[in-house]
């Protein structure tokens, strides 16, 4: 049905084209593309983001400029496609110029010739143009089929056809074939932006490019030539063609990556020098092998761990990614509520209004520095920065841990930890803890890392002794870790280490306090049983995390930190948790330990059932639990992108 109300529409419109001049159509496109700025929305932001990307150095003043010429731009070429059929063939050699033509043809004599073009200028008018400037040689085009609009795409093959372009569709090599042979001209769209083709770089980022321009001018010795159309005012327009040679090596991986590389530049230097005729909201690079990812960081770093675990996961998703890290700081300390607050009244685009006025300076224009295709954060405070940098690169926003006042709709993806108890959505991902980037590469780079500025770490890895590893974290708002609790537990260890002929490896966070750091020091400094003792705040040599994890064969870890629990659970060693005194009966945190005691993740013991639990795990070694939740994540991930 929508199909043929398309096909109605346009054959209505091709008709009233007759009853003004095309000088009087062009003008009212002109005031309707400008029009159109206004209402483009989403397509405005596309547009915005590419520029960005392609043209860096641009002020904000003329990126709006190009952006609202482009439309102007696009309503004219629609204008002259709907008014196609009352140009006569004259009036095409007449309008449209083309500067070295007589050149052009002399290359292709004895040759087919093979015209790659981008989705920029007047395309339905440029087919038109080469039918009649090359018809001796003969004009096509390669055309995909619309499945959804059947007859509005016959109908514009039809008017293609009577105006000397022949359209070859892109399951019908014979005749492409066949045209090639006889020396005739076929027309490509070197841009397309789909799945297949080779990623070449377009303007610094990896875009996939089309590959048959290269492959049939090997086959069949055609001479390529590129092509840009801009409008030189009115109805006139110009075709600059530029003729290239491709290299053919043998080597064919290389040689498509080496010409589609210098095509690409060739189009570049076209493009920004007249921009406003470029379609910027295409999206060329949405299948980009490259995804580039801002992690906005709000100074803890329990939440920029976890959103470096999800860069790692969309590294893992098959994808290039390139990640910078920027830091978040509000003028004011009720900064993060303000911002949220008049963004769930007012929406996203007035996020990005009222962020510079919030954030301290330079950080807005420090943010806004880069063109990203996911903006990832941790925690409420930057929830609002996420949706505000999201809008202003069209770019998929991902969120960690409940985003404050926000609905979870206005995100692409929510990854919520169960403890949070808040309603699943079909854009939500549910896990039990923390992400965490512990991979069991990173735990041997730390241990290299860690044996560097530690002597005798590096034998320990061969040492026969069981290794304990200890991880003593400290108060939080929930929990208050004290020193008799402390010096309880090095009591069960060391006496557990003693009959074990086990070794300790210890060391704290920078929670910990400095009564809990001098029991740790007076209890294991001196012991021998005590290999690796490390105080966060009074030395913090690199990789001391990940190479304990990769020493350490069971894990004795304090359970007030969620993010350290599930740290010691994705190294994939056996876990055993003691919480510290609650404050309170009902946490957050004991439903999270809770949830992952009963999936068998971690063993909960008191403080008084350290030593037994020692035991019971020596004895039995349970194998590492699967990883679910990581590849649930990373399964959501993958539709994502």
């Amino acid at each position: 049905m929508r199909d043929w109300i398309a096909c109605f529409f346009v054959k209505a419109a091709a008709g009233l084209m007759s009853l003004l001049p095309l000088a009087a159509w062009l003008a009212l496109a002109r005031v309707a593309g400008g029009l159109y700025y206004f209402v483009a929305g989403k397509k405005n932001r596309r547009a915005w983001a590419h520029l960005r990307l392609a043209l860096p150095g641009l002020p904000p003043a003329q990126r709006k400029r190009i952006i609202r010429q482009m439309y102007r731009h696009y309503a004219q070429n629609a204008v002259e496609a709907l008014y196609l059929p009352h140009m006569t063939e004259g009036a095409l050699r007449d309008r449209i110029r083309i500067p070295d033509l007589a050149a052009i043809k002399g290359a292709l004599m004895g040759h087919s010739g093979l015209m790659l073009g981008c989705h920029a200028g007047s395309w339905e008018l440029s087919h038109a143009a080469c039918a009649a400037h090359f018809r001796e040689a003969g004009y096509a085009i390669l055309a995909q089929p619309q499945k959804r609009y059947k007859r509005l795409d016959a109908y514009l093959n039809g008017l293609r056809e009577r105006k000397g372009c022949r359209v070859f569709r892109v399951d019908e090599l014979r005749k492409v074939v066949g045209h090639l042979e006889a020396g005739g001209i076929l027309g490509f769209v070197a841009d397309h932006g789909g799945k297949e083709g080779v990623a070449v770089e377009f303007f610094g980022k990896p875009a996939m490019t089309p590959v048959g321009s290269l492959r049939f001018a090997r086959r069949f010795k055609s001479r390529i030539f590129l092509a840009y159309m801009h409008r030189v005012g009115g109805p006139d327009h110009e075709i600059l063609f530029k003729p290239f040679d491709p290299v053919f090596t043998g080597d064919e991986a290389q040689d498509l990556r080496r010409n589609l590389a210098a095509m690409n530049k060739i189009f570049e230097e076209w493009i920004a020098r007249f921009p406003e005729e470029y379609l910027w909201f295409f999206r060329r690079w949405k299948y980009s092998p490259r995804k580039d990812i801002l992690i906005l960081n709000d100074g803890k770093a329990g939440h920029l761990k976890q959103s470096l675990a999800v860069a790692d996961l969309i590294a893992g998703a098959g994808v290039e990614v390139r990640t910078e890290i920027k830091d978040v700081r509000y003028r004011h300390g009720r900064g993060p509520f303000w911002l949220s607050f008049a963004g769930r009244l007012f929406g996203r685009r007035a996020l990005r209004a009222l962020a510079p006025r919030v954030l301290a300076p330079p950080i807005w224009e420090l943010l806004r520095q880069g063109s990203y295709d996911i903006i990832l954060s941790a925690g409420a405070s930057l929830a609002a920065v996420n949706l505000a940098l999201a809008y202003e690169n069209d770019a998929k926003s991902v969120v960690l841990m409940r985003p404050g006042v926000f609905p979870l709709s206005w995100f692409d993806r929510v990854i919520l930890p169960e403890h949070d108890r808040l309603s699943r959505r079909p854009n939500t991902t549910v896990i039990s803890g923390a992400l965490s980037n512990i991979t069991a590469r990173g735990m041997e780079e730390d241990f290299e890392r860690l044996s560097h500025v530690r002597q005798g770490v590096k034998g320990l890895k061969e040492a026969p002794q069981l290794k304990i590893g200890f991880l003593v974290g400290g108060d939080s708002k929930t929990h208050r870790l004290t020193p008799q609790t402390v010096a309880f537990l090095c009591d069960q260890l060391l006496m557990f280490a003693h009959t074990a002929d086990a070794f300790l490896l210890a060391t704290t966070s920078r929670r910990t306090s400095s009564e809990v750091a001098v029991i740790l020091k007076g209890q294991l400094g001196p012991e021998l049983r005590c290999r690796l003792l490390v105080l966060a705040n009074e030395e913090n040599p690199p990789g001391t995390i990940g190479g304990l994890f990769y020493l350490s064969d069971i894990l004795v870890v304090s359970g007030e930190s969620i993010s350290m629990v599930s740290e010691a659970v994705a190294s994939g060693k056996p876990v055993i948790v003691f919480e510290p005194r609650a404050l309170s009966r009902k946490n957050k945190v004991r439903r999270f330990l809770s949830g992952m005691s009963r999936r068998g993740h971690i063993r909960l013991a008191k403080p008084n059932e350290l030593y037994t639990a020692l035991e019971e795990i020596a004895k039995t070694f349970p194998p590492p639990t699967c990883d679910e939740e990581r590849l649930r994540v990373l399964e959501d991930i993958r539709k994502l992108i």
